[in-house]
């Protein structure tokens, strides 16, 4: 059951990233939703599901037309993101999600825009306009708004679901 809900919001969030949140003006239009829906359920879900999450990014979303990053950014994503989940944020905390969806946005930003950067240093012999810092600094922003918002929701969805279907709280 967890299972296909994850598929279900994978792919609705695919398709609002997409259709909507693009279509946005711009600072708006840099909300990285996929990824920070992605970084919510790598935390509130399970290592196990987070890394689900972004191997299905790196197969999926280029099928879909959405080609936010490199195929093999996903992959490392994942595997960082399972790292850290279990060794550096374990805590469910709201500081530990953004800690978490921070250090991930900068790992990401970082393995997309190096192969951009060696072209522009190495082969074009210039820096023409490859880092758009302004950008990135909004969508940091509007990530960890994101995150503090979703953190908000996971936590009175867990708490609804756990009075009405009388679920056990996790150790």
């Amino acid at each position: 059951m967890k299972v296909i809900m994850l598929i279900f919001v994978f792919f609705f969030c695919a398709v609002v990233q997409m259709s909507l949140i693009n279509t946005l003006p711009e600072p708006f239009s840099l909300l990285p939703l996929h990824f920070l829906v992605g970084i919510t359920v790598l935390h509130r879900a399970g290592y196990e599901y987070g890394f689900f999450w972004f191997i299905s990014s790196s197969l999926i979303l280029p099928l879909l037309g959405f080609e936010m990053a490199y195929f093999w950014t996903y992959w490392i994503i994942g595997v960082c993101g399972a790292f850290f989940s279990t060794k550096v944020f374990t805590t469910r905390s709201v500081y530990a999600l953004i800690g978490l969806g921070s250090s991930l946005f900068v790992i990401f930003l970082f393995l997309n825009w190096l192969p951009k950067i060696a072209v522009s240093v190495f082969i074009e012999n210039q820096l023409n306009n490859t880092l758009k810092f302004t950008e990135i600094f909004i969508s940091l922003i509007l990530l960890i708004i994101g995150l503090y918002l979703s953190f908000i929701i996971a936590r009175s969805v867990e708490r609804v679901f756990q009075k009405t279907f009388i679920l056990r709280k996790k150790a």
